[in-house]
């Protein structure tokens, strides 16, 4: 009889085994650059002194003694400079008069480094990307290096940025009808800049239902930025409102351009009757969502939710790459061909006064207050919460769920 074997597939053991070999590496790696430090008269020698005595780069001794800090050799090895930064630097320490044997041993990591680099990954970034999942902090390291450059780019093309998205949902039982519960939404830019003038920056608005389909059209909705200029930091933007296909659009109207143009673009809605009173099923989610319309660098993103109208289910967020429907149904399956993975998690948080001290927006305290007294509900007593997420990827759709209570 033929032997068994594993029922792992074949893509995942070769994964696991490229991890397995950059872990190997990444220990020979960390161990040899470490005795080459700890030879006699280099011990406990800063950056900056060592800096001064060999021609390398005081930020790569940084990055090198950061690296060498971590528990985890493929955390290490996703901190530590290129290969050829590597050699220059051990080449240096050389010159200083580490022994020959340590000198040895730390090229010959890194040529295994870089022969891991080339013949299996075949570039940095690949790897990066390939041992990035092996800890959440690896993880977030390699995404926030890339949204970044993703920002970078993203904001010549679409012609506008902003210091952050903000995203508030608050939902509480319906005034007219015990059956529903209302949504009171807060959102736009804040410090918002046109970069080109021959692109409009804009968002839009549309309420959705539990199957991820309109709720209603623009005219149910009490739409308008009006009165929210109080709560700016900057001056607020000129808006030009109009319906297209059944949404809200919130465009700019101003097209001036330069580093001292900035606004802030926010609006406010009540949406009556927005969801359920109570689950229509056992396990499903709803939520609101976000979806940006310009590079940001942050995404503030929070649902206040009073008290007594979800269960003590955790809070999920759910992210989507773009795909072919506008509103994403969080409860289907064929939209989780779209989901992607990010290392940011929803937070629950007590609304406390020191909750609403948000850095990103400065006078955050005082609109969720306006919100709570428009609700008529006692802000305190609500239950937040929280997303944050620096330079999200423009184009994403965030999605923060809850579960509503069954009914008695």
């Amino acid at each position: 009889m033929p032997r068994s074997r594993s029922k792992k597939p074949k893509a995942k053991r070769a994964a696991t085994n490229h991890l397995a070999v950059a872990d190997a590496i990444g220990l020979e790696l960390t161990q040899s650059i470490t005795r080459v430090l700890e030879a006699p008269g280099q011990r406990l020698v800063g950056a900056s002194a060592l800096a001064s005595r060999i021609d390398f780069s005081r930020v790569l001794i940084c990055r090198i003694l950061n690296a060498l800090k971590c528990d985890e050799p493929l955390e290490a090895m996703q901190r530590l400079p290129g290969p050829e930064s590597l050699r220059t630097f051990v080449d240096e320490m050389r010159r200083l008069g580490v022994a020959s044997t340590r000198v040895k041993a730390a090229l010959t990591a890194i040529e295994r480094f870089d022969d891991l680099i080339r013949k299996r990954f075949r570039t940095r970034a690949a790897l990066n990307a390939a041992i990035s999942s092996h800890a959440p902090s690896m993880l977030k390291r390699l995404e926030l290096g890339a949204r970044q450059r993703v920002f970078a780019g993203m904001r010549e093309l679409r012609g506008g940025e902003a210091d952050a998205w903000l995203s508030t949902t608050m939902v509480v039982p319906s005034r007219d009808d015990p059956s529903k519960l209302t949504s009171l939404v807060l959102q736009g830019f804040i410090g918002l800049r046109q970069l080109r003038s021959d692109l409009s920056v804009y968002f839009d608005f549309v309420p959705v239902n539990e199957s991820g389909a309109a709720k209603q059209t623009v005219d149910d909705l009490p739409v308008g930025p009006a009165g929210l200029s109080e709560f700016c930091t900057n001056p607020p933007a000129k808006l030009e409102i109009e319906e297209v296909a059944g949404r809200k659009i919130y465009r700019l109207a101003s097209t001036q351009i330069g580093k001292d143009v900035v606004c802030d673009m926010l609006s406010f809605m009540r949406i009556p009757g927005s969801l359920p009173r109570f689950a229509k099923s056992a396990g499903r989610r709803t939520g609101p969502f976000a979806l940006i319309k310009a590079p940001v660098k942050t995404l503030h993103f929070d649902v206040l939710i009073a008290d007594g109208l979800v269960d003590d289910s955790v809070p999920e967020l759910f992210v989507f790459s773009p795909g072919p429907r506008n509103c994403t149904n969080v409860n289907d399956r064929i939209d989780d061909l779209d989901r992607v993975t990010v290392p940011e998690r929803v937070e629950v948080m007590r609304a406390e006064a020191s909750t609403f001290e948000v850095a990103a927006v400065p006078n955050y305290r005082r609109l969720v207050e306006r919100m709570a007294s428009d609700a008529g509900h006692d802000l305190t007593a609500m239950r937040v919460h929280r997303v944050s997420i620096a330079y999200p990827p423009f184009g994403y759709e965030f999605v923060s769920t809850f579960r509503l209570r069954s009914a008695p």
